[in-house]
């Protein structure tokens, strides 16, 4: 809502009412904007998600640049264009199809596949739970797909995960390979109070459905049926402490380590979708697995859950503030960093406890930890982002077009995503030139996706923060890996950027001012702080390469935003260019 009654020269009064204009509400517009019905008719556009953002970023541009042509530029990948997928479901006394399955010896090494790609997930499944009832289902398929309906719709979904990591290619409609598996596993899926008799089994098996319609970009379904596992969640009492000397500590360990499984997909969904986490912080009692262990899995997840937490309270605070600029939005971010940092100090001391310092490449559930760590980093700073954008357009229009000289803090906070991005994008690609990358689950690709569309704006915005362009052939690299290894959603992901660099063609300014902020020279490529394993592709990660920023420079910048100095940078410190304030 722009603030009325402010008596201030034109350049001031523009900064300003940017800034607070910023309140980062879901609605892209006032409700008597000109292309509402078009907003209403592609869903809803929260601005946490990444595919929302791209959608505002993209209308922003239309308005500005040609009034009129938001629509044109922008692809509108809404859910169903990577992939459809059909399904009704069955009823209890149906019997479930059996036939077309692979051998046994072909099942068990599909699934074998999938605890090797699953990571967190893999605590979903039982293994001798799982084997004995697949050696069962082979002895009489009908009869035991019958009587054991969710674990059958378990067993389709990892023959579909199964077949999609193995064969890596799309099939016939650009399906991936296994998705008539899957779709035979939807119908199989426990409707809303019908458990099937079986709360825990509804619970896994519903996350494993979730993250297949996530990977193939059917974002509502997807969040859908997270929502739903989390709700049942909280129907069955797993987000409450469940005492070893109550149920045992075999049921215990289980039932703690499922919930948060799903607590932390349900955050990253949210997040996607720009929603709300099913269960606030505030109602789970479960205790984090590190508190009963000092294993490197207990330590992990305790990481992954502490990381999900943040993502879920940026969401409520960065993304959630109020229709005044009160100065919350600044000290949100500010506690945002500050707890980043504490993660990060943690992050170090489980690779050096562990690992000696160093990350195997192998091992995706650290990796994945170093990669969520970042995708905080960019969602924290992200509205920034957007503010210094509304600004660079203003001065797109301007006589005298120069980019925008940033100056501290503005210009530690921006580096700050740029150096988050780059390392992700870094990182992504060193995991592709070992086909170790994962081109069918979504987390990979949002990460990339989320990092390369940022950078692009940055690079229009200020590119004294990006002098070389290294994460461009970075995100190419990634994306053609991805859409060579049968990803159904790279495709789109690809065409977004590159409508997105298109666009930005005519407002991209040529750096031709002073040093950067860090004192580097943006034209002297040598002096950039390139991680050292760019040159050493067989090397593990460094917690040198994938922690940067370090939790000094996070601690550092958020003691820059403290207020008011904050604001008078905002007066005179974005940087005027040559057109001073």
């Amino acid at each position: 809502m722009m603030i009325q009654q402010i008596t201030m020269k034109s350049s001031h009064y523009s900064r300003r009412v940017v800034l607070k204009s910023m309140t980062l509400h879901s609605a892209l517009q006032k409700d008597d904007s000109p292309d509402c019905q078009l907003i209403l008719s592609v869903g809803y556009m929260a601005p946490s998600s990444s595919w929302a953002f791209c959608r505002r970023v993209l209308g922003l541009l239309g308005r500005t640049m040609s009034p009129g042509t938001e629509s044109t530029l922008d692809p509108f990948n809404t859910d169903g264009k990577a992939c459809e997928m059909e399904w009704h479901s069955t009823q209890r006394g149906d019997v479930p199809v059996v036939s077309d399955l692979p051998s046994i010896d072909f099942s068990k090494s599909l699934f074998y596949a999938a605890k090797s790609y699953f990571g967190l997930l893999n605590h979903l499944i039982d293994e001798s739970t799982y084997l004995k009832n697949l050696n069962e289902l082979y002895e009489n398929p009908a009869r035991k797909a019958a009587s054991c309906r969710l674990w059958y719709a378990q067993h389709l979904l990892i023959l579909a995960f199964g077949k999609a990591f193995v064969l890596r290619r799309r099939c016939a409609r650009g399906k991936p390979p296994g998705h008539a598996f899957a779709e035979r596993a939807m119908t199989l899926l426990p409707r809303q109070g019908d458990l099937g008799g079986d709360s825990l089994l509804s619970v896994q098996v519903l996350v494993l459905a979730a993250v297949y319609l996530q990977s193939i970009d059917l974002r509502v379904a997807a969040f859908q049926y997270i929502g739903q596992a989390s709700r049942l969640c909280v129907c069955i009492g797993m987000h409450r402490h469940m005492p070893e000397h109550i149920f045992g500590p075999e049921l215990s360990r289980r039932y703690n380590l499922i919930f948060w499984v799903t607590h932390i997909i349900d955050s990253e969904f949210s997040a996607l979708m720009g929603g709300t986490a099913g269960i606030h912080n505030q109602q789970i009692t479960a205790q984090l697995p590190c508190l009963t262990s000092n294993s490197l899995e207990a330590l992990s997840m305790s990481l992954h859950v502490r990381l999900s937490r943040l993502m879920a309270t940026i969401l409520t605070t960065v993304y959630g503030v109020g229709h005044e600029f009160d100065g919350s939005l600044v000290k949100h971010i500010q506690s945002n960093l500050r707890t980043l940092a504490q993660i990060s100090t943690e992050l170090h001391d489980l690779l050096d406890t562990h690992f000696d310092g160093q990350i195997p490449r192998a091992s995706r559930t650290v990796l994945r930890l170093m990669l969520s760590y970042h995708h905080c980093v960019v969602l924290t700073t992200r509205p920034l982002v957007m503010c210094a954008l509304h600004l660079h357009l203003e001065r797109a229009n301007s006589e005298h077009f120069e980019s925008l000289e940033l100056r501290p803090p503005m210009s530690s906070i921006l580096r700050s995503c740029v150096d988050s991005a780059r390392t992700t994008l870094r990182t992504l690609f060193v995991l592709s030139e070992g086909d170790l990358l994962e081109s069918f689950m979504p987390f990979d690709l949002e990460d990339a996706y989320s990092s390369a569309f940022l950078l692009h704006l940055l690079r229009v915005i200020s590119p004294s923060l990006l002098p070389d362009s290294g994460w461009r052939d970075d995100i190419n690299h990634i994306l053609r890996h991805m859409v060579d290894n049968g990803s159904v959603v790279a495709p789109l992901r690809q065409q977004e950027l590159q409508q997105l660099e298109r666009t930005l063609e005519s407002i991209t300014p040529r750096y031709s001012g002073p040093s950067d902020p860090s004192g580097l020279d943006p034209g002297d490529d040598t002096q950039w702080p390139v991680p050292e394993y760019i040159d050493e592709p067989d090397r593990d990660f460094t917690a040198m390469d994938c922690l940067e920023p370090s939790s000094n420079a996070l601690l550092d910048w958020a003691d820059q935003l403290d207020m008011p100095d904050f604001l008078a940078a905002m007066d005179c410190g974005f940087g005027g260019g040559a057109s001073g304030s």
